[in-house]
């Protein structure tokens, strides 16, 4: 069997977590969703194995990968309106540059709240001095910002 080398799993974001195992799988030549199902099952730690229990126990005949990646991104990610409830109330810069936590916040709010929405939000919640800087840039999309 060969060997491949499954991150470590990320709970707050399990979409990118089965990108990164899926790129693993494609670099090792795995095709059978068995053994993509038995790497994933032997590679959770216990905690977000409790959380799929129902789906490994017993493993499904058919399709077992497909229904664990879909189970675990479902109940682990966070829903779309808690999300966009977490972009409006709790957000904040913290240790971040400040076009980095315009991505993290376009991230939360994916297509759902307007650029508008996003760019006044992540310019009310950077440091004033930063605020002033970006002013100069009231007009250009949040893309041509991030670029300029």
């Amino acid at each position: 069997m060969t060997d491949i080398k499954i991150p470590p799993f990320l709970p707050k974001d399990p979409e990118i977590w089965f990108l990164q195992v899926k790129n693993q799988f494609t670099l090792a030549n795995i095709k059978s969703d068995a053994t993509k199902f038995n790497y994933i099952v032997a590679n959770l730690e216990t905690a977000y194995i409790s959380e799929v229990r129902d789906i490994i126990v017993p493993p499904p005949a058919t399709e077992g990968y497909v229904k664990l990646k879909s189970e675990l991104i479902k109940r682990l990610s966070a829903s779309q309106q808690q999300k966009i409830k977490r972009l409006l109330e709790h957000e904040e810069l913290g240790d971040r540059r400040p076009f980095q936590f315009l991505r993290h916040l376009q991230y939360l709010a994916s297509t759902l709240v307007p650029d508008n929405i996003v760019r006044s939000l992540w310019l009310g919640r950077l440091p004033s001095s930063t605020q002033a800087i970006l002013a100069t840039q009231a007009k250009a999309s949040l893309d041509a910002v991030q670029t300029s």
